[in-house]
């Protein structure tokens, strides 16, 4: 605290009235300064309130004493006071004296009295502060030898004010900060010249209040401003204040951007906007908004219409930060309208594309099913002529050999028009398998038969080592083959003649796996291409020739097919020209130590009695059918080569077993076939098959609601045929006494 100078106290009361009414003056100039300080400083609460009551203390101390000293001015005259009365007065003006000295010194702001030669005559500890200097010392000495810095910016305008006794109130200055060489404090002035009774000035009344926080904040928030409308004019974009109690909304900037009106900044009602949105989402955006209000949602956002200047409607996405009361109501919302007009129209052009990209798909789905249908007819008589042939008795191992390579190369024919079929669950990895017990060294051991020829052929050593028992694990049994397959057939393609293949199959007791593994010493796989080379597509460089030929997909099914197995795959090269080994694994599981199971061969049984209705418009295929299952199964066979005659055979004789094409010929389709087929009374007893080259998802469903039980795609699955006889001899049990049943593999 700056320390009671009593000179300068005497240099104001001096006894005399006109000096004590010039005290008066100084003080409640003071007050008046500071209450201008006050109303000036309402973004700082705590501050205000320091301000409001040492104001207060200090005007109230003020009354009193200027009440002190008109009593004595009216006891002065009277020649009878009382000399205690004086002193007890004079008492009680040195208490309200040392008051207002208390008061003067804790104010917030920076007060100081100059006389008329600009001398320091009084200053308060806020003004040291603010000025960098020590006060105490520098009372009696001109302004410009105390506070050469504040007299360079303020000198000139108290001169002025004592010639003229004009006040200068509330105006900012800019001083050197004396603690910080080169750094700049603002401080807002006021200057309020004191004259006596006569109109004589008797100095300046300075008060100064340090606001360089306050600049800073106003220069963050013009530069935020700034920042704010740079992006506007870039992102068009229109910031809002909505004030939910009055609904007024206050626009900061952006709205001549996005609807081209002139007015870009003010006030407005919420009544206003909402009449510019389009009729269409008027009721979804005050739902929206009303659900985060009401949700106690921090924010909400929301798409929707609203009209420019031009009657033309844009679309904004507007997303506000919700304030709330103590209470939880909602006060305020702090929000922002994106102009999505471009975003929206790309939108719509992607969703063309898309629509446009879809019915392409679509139309290469129809072509693939078109092409599977196609595929699968000529392989249904192969199909059914390799059963007819394997039921005749031949013991010529060469025609037993040749009778299974056929069906197992059929049965691969068959599930590979399967992936053709739908190619988006290769890509997606939605490829299903069929998990039983099966013997991993016999499928190994066929496959090696099947490229065995193949590998010499082409002028290639194969070599294949595997274990001399059965190695059972759960899985697919046709998927696994097509697996190994696919590595052999790439390794035969991108070998050289003269090189060699080697499959071998061993088990790792330590994992419990079982290991295959194809390596050759073909044209390897380079460095960049390895981690691709089970992707979809993936392929090595081609001449123009095409001579490896191949689509890309092989490797990317065989991969899918092992992950659906739980097990894993590998590809290993040394680079180009160094060959390449691909290295299966897939898990054993509970069946690696199991013996080979006791399954007596499958066989048809004969003599059943079982009336079949074949309706099939290709000869070949409603020809094979008939002589397996009359000739082969001695079943009552009846063919119909379209939809028409085939219902009126099926009326007349309702059979066990019909089994019916679906793209027939003619006025019904096998769809209309089964439809009208169980309209008919009494159809219950009978099974209905679809046996058709269409095997989609979606056809099995329209073949359900058709009124088929049964789905075979062609060429049919047997032991699913089987399973139709089994169940439909089961309804119908009358064997011949001469026929004794044999055990079906189910």
């Amino acid at each position: 605290m700056i320390p009671l100078n009593y000179r300068g106290i005497m240099f104001i009361f001096d006894g005399t009235l006109a000096m004590a009414r010039f005290s008066i003056f100084v003080f409640i100039t003071a007050v008046l300064a500071i209450l201008i300080i006050c109303s000036l400083t309402h973004w700082s609460t705590q501050f205000r309130m320091l301000q409001i009551k040492a104001l207060k203390c200090l005007s109230e101390n003020a009354n009193r004493l200027r009440q002190g000293l008109e009593r004595r001015e009216l006891n002065s005259s009277d020649s009878s006071g009382n000399r205690e009365d004086e002193a007890g007065r004079q008492r009680f003006d040195h208490r309200q004296l040392a008051e207002l000295e208390a008061i003067y010194q804790i104010a917030p702001v920076g007060l100081a009295f100059l006389n008329h030669e600009l001398r320091l005559v009084r200053m308060n500890e806020q003004m040291a502060v603010i000025l960098g200097e020590s006060g105490g010392m520098q009372l009696g000495r001109p302004l410009e030898e105390c506070f050469p810095r504040l007299a360079a910016t303020l000198g000139e305008k108290m001169k002025y004010q004592l010639e003229t006794g004009e006040a200068m109130r509330n105006f900012e200055i800019a001083v050197s900060d004396p603690c910080n060489p080169g750094k700049t404090i603002y401080v807002l002035a006021s200057l309020n010249p004191v004259a006596d009774a006569q109109g004589h000035i008797l100095g300046i009344n300075a008060v100064l209040q340090d606001i360089t926080s306050r600049k800073l904040i106003e220069e963050n928030a013009r530069a935020m401003a700034e920042r704010f409308r740079c992006a506007g004019e870039i992102a068009a974009f229109l910031i809002y204040d909505w004030n939910t109690v009055t609904n007024t909304v206050i626009r900061l900037s952006g709205l001549a951007d996005i609807l081209g009106e002139d007015a870009d900044v003010g006030v407005g009602k919420l009544e206003d906007w909402a009449k510019k949105i389009h009729p269409d989402d008027f009721e979804y955006t005050v739902a929206e908004t009303t659900k985060a209000f009401e949700s106690g949602a921090a924010n909400y956002d929301v798409e929707y219409r609203v009209r420019d200047v031009h009657d033309n409607y844009t679309y904004i996405w507007d997303r506000g930060v919700i304030f709330r009361d103590d209470t939880g109501r909602v006060v305020s919302v702090i929000g922002v309208s994106v102009d999505i007009e471009v975003l929206k129209r790309l939108e719509l052009e992607l969703r063309q594309q898309a629509e446009r990209l879809a019915e392409v798909d679509r139309r290469k789905d129809d072509f693939i099913a078109m092409l599977s249908h196609e595929l699968r007819n000529p392989l249904t008589p192969i199909r059914v002529a390799v059963e007819i042939l394997e039921s005749l008795e031949n013991e010529d191992e060469i025609h037993a050999q040749s009778l299974a390579m056929i069906s197992r190369q059929v049965a691969h024919m068959s599930r590979l028009v399967d992936d053709l079929l739908d190619v988006s669950r290769i890509s997606q990895g939605k490829i299903t398998i069929l998990k039983e017990k099966i013997d991993l060294t016999k499928i190994v051991r066929d496959a090696s038969a099947d490229y065995r020829n193949i590998a010499q052929t082409a002028g290639l050593s194969f070599k294949a080592a595997l274990p001399q028992g059965p190695l059972w694990i759960e899985g697919d049994e046709i998927r696994l083959a097509q697996v190994i397959s696919n590595i052999l057939h790439n390794s035969i393609k991108f070998t050289q003649p003269g090189g060699t293949i080697t499959l071998t199959l061993e088990t790792i007791a330590a994992s419990k796996k079982a290991a295959i593994t194809v390596r050759d010493t073909g044209l390897g796989i380079s460095a960049d291409l390895l981690p691709h080379i089970f992707e979809m597509f993936s392929q090595g460089d081609q001449t123009i020739d095409r001579s490896y030929g191949g689509l890309g997909l092989g490797l990317a099914l065989v991969k899918a097919l092992v992950d659906k197995h739980d097990g894993s795959v590998q590809a290993m090269s040394g680079g180009l020209g160094q060959g390449t080994e691909i290295r299966i694994l897939l898990p054993l599981g509970r069946f690696a130590t199991a013996e080979a199971p006791r399954i007596k061969a499958p066989g048809w049984a004969k003599n059943l009695g079982l009336r079949i209705l074949v309706i099939e418009d290709s000869p070949d295929i409603a020809e094979s059918l008939r002589v397996f299952f009359s000739h082969v199964l001695d079943h009552e066979v009846q063919v119909a080569i379209d939809g028409v005659s085939g219902l009126e055979m099926a009326r007349r004789c309702p059979p066990d077993i019909m089994l019916c094409d679906i793209g027939l010929p003619g006025e019904f389709n096998g769809y209309e076939v089964a439809k009208r087929f169980r309209a008919l009374s009494d159809t219950g007893g009978t099974i209905l098959v679809a046996l058709t080259g269409y095997g989609t998802l979606d056809d099995q469903q329209k073949t359900r609601q058709a009124g088929f039980d049964v789905h075979l795609t062609k060429p049919p699955n047997f032991k699913e045929l089987r399973r139709i006889l089994d169940k439909a001899q089961s309804r119908k049990p009358r064997y011949p006494t001469d026929s004794i049943p044999i055990e079906l593999e189910l």
